[in-house]
């Protein structure tokens, strides 16, 4: 990626405009270490500057003010999903969200487990549902809320559900959504 400063990726469950997969997506562009990720459950869509997490983020690299919580990379083993946290900030609580509904993402009835917050890492044990779409959530002491990217697990037998993992038709029709970004910064340079 390009991006050579730290950035706040901040988005909400249901948005219309920007679903998880395309969010996940461009997440994927930004070196691990300059990515802040704030997945918030029912965010709306907007270009809005009202929310603390925000203020909070800009203020922790321009003022060199309290850092917001980091959450690294989500894993699972077996029924276990489990994150690093990337930061000494204080975490004072973590959430496991997740939805096994069908339909459009904006749509998707999500729920939150309550998760472990020890060693430092992020560790919630996954329900049985699948397909699954889920993510961890990192609270801190003033209640701001960070995330791992999302994670989809498949029907058993390797069958897919398209309502978790969203596919445009391009996409369906071999469009390499790779690919193609990297092509489009090769010739901008």
């Amino acid at each position: 990626g390009r991006v050579r400063c730290p950035i706040l990726f901040l988005n909400g469950t249901s948005d219309f405009a920007y679903p998880l997969d395309s969010y996940r997506k461009t997440i994927e562009q930004v070196k691990p270490e300059l990515a802040t990720v704030a997945i918030h459950h029912k965010l709306p869509h907007g270009h809005i500057w009202t929310y603390e997490i925000v203020d909070a983020f800009i203020d922790s690299v321009v003022r060199d003010g309290e850092k917001l919580a980091r959450v690294g990379e989500l894993r699972v083993a077996g029924n276990e999903a489990y994150a690093p946290l990337l930061s000494d900030t204080p975490v004072a609580s973590a959430e496991l969200w997740y939805t096994s509904g069908d339909g459009r993402w904006q749509a998707r009835e999500w729920k939150s487990l309550a998760a472990q917050v020890a060693d430092g890492m992020i560790r919630a044990q996954l329900p049985p549902d699948r397909p699954i779409a889920f993510f961890l959530q990192a609270v801190d002491g003033r209640g701001l809320r960070t995330s791992t990217s999302h994670a989809d697990l498949q029907l058993p037998g390797g069958a897919t559900n398209p309502a978790v993992v969203p596919a445009p038709k391009l996409e369906q029709d071999f469009y390499d959504w790779y690919r193609r970004h990297a092509e489009v910064l090769r010739l901008k340079d």
